[in-house]
């Protein structure tokens, strides 16, 4: 992948996973909370940003969370890579608990777990050149000297698409995209074994948000990387990922194979995201040739402060029943494998008759 080749359209054969089956990344009731700065008597108010989330990476896997902005998929994977610290719970790297790591442990885990951020324009420091930016990973853990470091970010530039002359630029002598090849080269400087992906291409013209995309699957085989990809568009997420994880509120709603998702969604919340994808005829798999009912959720997104006392979706959701608005449902397994907290799970048809 030398020079500036790179696919101009997204490749949607489908994904051959190479998952192991071991357990990389483990996260159990993991709660984040920010304090508000008011109170209601003498009760400080709270943020719940993620509520109770668990779920398990294997080696090689792609997990994506997908949500509207504000469900806490974010702070999820800012709690995952160390950068915030949870309010509860456990986040365990190859049986490493990084919430109550020791320093030394903690600099260990930093290494195996790096970011691709979502703006490349802010990601990048401005006053430094883009080779340096690159070596600093390597030079910061020990990887290499000064001189392997700057031979190590010209070869993860040829790797990502970028000329190796070009080291010696600055990030404004750079497109959005090439910005963000430059901060997937800094993630890989580290040589990690989870590189979580931040809505990577929601701040790139549509144009090279493919290009962008194949290539992170390219290295994700190359690397043999562990991805947590995060984004709010489902269509983006179900390309790149083995499973999904459907975030609402602070909550994951549903969790399942991406090809159960797509063919089969059973939340009513993972069905309305499937039918605001633009196209909504569905290509391939077993509901192919099928068109995707379109859902208006009525209502915005409750408050996370102010959070529904049962269903969190209740107050939006087109099949609620009384059950819904006095009960929280459990997140439970189905008969198929998938994960869901719902009381009438596969109750709205997500298919136009």
């Amino acid at each position: 992948m030398s020079g500036e080749s790179a696919m101009t359209s997204v490749n949607a054969s489908v994904r051959t996973p190479r998952v192991s089956g071991e357990e990389l990344l483990r996260v159990q009731h993991l709660v984040k909370r920010f304090p508000v700065n008011h109170r209601i008597g003498s009760r400080r108010r709270e943020l719940v940003a993620v509520d109770d989330v668990s779920f398990s990476v294997s080696r090689g896997e792609t997990l994506g969370i997908v949500g509207e902005s504000g469900c806490g998929k974010s702070t999820l994977a800012r709690c995952v890579m160390g950068l915030e610290r949870p309010s509860g719970g456990a986040i365990a790297i190859e049986g490493r608990d990084l919430t109550t790591a020791s320093k030394k442990t903690m600099r260990s885990l930093r290494r195996d777990v790096q970011m691709v951020f979502q703006d490349p324009y802010d990601s990048l420091n401005p006053r430094r050149r883009v080779g340096d930016i690159v070596a600093e990973p390597m030079l910061v853990h020990g990887l290499a000297d000064a001189a392997g470091a700057r031979k190590e970010a010209a070869r993860l530039f040829d790797v990502v698409g970028l000329n190796p002359r070009y080291l010696d630029r600055y990030p404004n002598e750079f497109s959005g995209g090439q910005r963000q090849r430059v901060g997937i080269a800094r993630a890989l400087a580290a040589k990690p074994k989870i590189l979580v992906a931040d809505e990577p291409v929601s701040a790139l013209d549509v144009s090279v948000q493919a290009q962008v995309l194949n290539l992170l699957s390219a290295l994700q085989r190359e690397f043999d990387l562990t991805y947590i990809f995060v984004s709010h568009n489902i269509d983006v997420v179900r390309y790149m990922s083995d499973r999904i994880a459907v975030m609402y509120l602070g909550r994951i709603v549903e969790m399942a194979s991406a090809a159960d998702i797509y063919a089969a969604p059973q939340h009513p919340y993972t069905v309305s995201l499937l039918g605001a994808i633009p196209n909504n005829l569905v290509g391939n798999g077993a509901a192919a040739g099928k068109r995707r009912r379109r859902i208006v959720l009525r209502g915005d997104i409750p408050s996370p402060v102010d959070r529904p006392s049962a269903c969190p979706f209740e107050p939006r959701c087109p099949v609620a029943q009384e059950i819904c608005r006095v009960r929280d449902p459990e997140f439970r397994t189905l008969d198929d494998g998938r994960y869901i907290a719902c009381h009438f799970p596969g109750s709205l048809d997500p298919f136009e008759a």
